[in-house]
């Protein structure tokens, strides 16, 4: 638990080391995007593919590199007609409450530029970092009896791998657009309910504004 501890306050006072750099080195980062669930099955079968939005700092390391801290949040929605015709086989005497599902996430990438002086510059993406995910309980209903199905949150270490383009505006602005794929490992006890590893994948569309 202490390295955890250790390991997430390094994420959180990283900015603020890049802030001491100099102020044309640094960049900002705004996104929004969708996220689609793969693994585990639960996630891909009974989930809906949601939204994400998420904001960055990073510093340019190199004509090639920048090091970004980044921040995202995920929002996905249970596929309850889906669930509901698998359990029910569509009565209409079944009714499902709740059902929402948060991811939170906190990474440190590498974005490495081949050709940084393009106007349309595509680039790669690695990168490791910390995710939480969140789920509401879910309330099942048949006529006048309830069960609700509990769920807590837990952690996960992540692995970012990816690949996105850099559209040049002017000196200081860029849009861009990327994919991710995005790994989480439970910590601690494997998640029996859920699964050891989360997967989904992330695409984004942002702006940089260059500091």
């Amino acid at each position: 638990m202490r390295k955890i501890i250790q390991y997430i306050l390094l994420l959180v006072t990283l900015p603020l080391i890049m802030l001491q750099a100099q102020e044309n080195n640094l960049v900002l980062l705004f996104n929004t995007g969708i996220s689609i669930p793969s693994i585990p099955d639960r996630f891909s079968n009974n989930w809906l593919a949601g939204f994400n939005g998420g904001i960055g700092i990073g510093y340019q390391t190199s004509t090639h590199s920048q090091v970004i801290f980044h921040f995202d949040y995920y929002y996905h929605k249970f596929d309850k007609d889906s669930y509901l015709k698998k359990i029910a086989k569509g009565s209409s005497n079944f009714g499902i409450e709740g059902a929402s599902l948060s991811i939170i996430t906190a990474s440190i990438n590498l974005r490495l530029i081949p050709f940084p002086s393009a106007t349309v510059a595509p680039y790669l993406i690695v990168g490791i970092g910390y995710m939480n995910i969140s789920q509401n309980n879910i309330t099942l209903s048949l006529l006048n009896e309830t069960t609700t199905i509990e769920f807590e949150s837990f952690g996960a270490l992540m692995a970012v791998g990816g690949a996105g383009v850099n559209i040049s505006i002017s000196k200081s602005l860029v849009i861009f657009a990327e994919a991710n794929y995005v790994e989480g490992e439970s910590l601690g006890e494997d998640r029996r309910s859920w699964g050891k590893n989360t997967v989904f994948i992330p695409i984004k569309l942002g702006l940089i504004i260059k500091l």
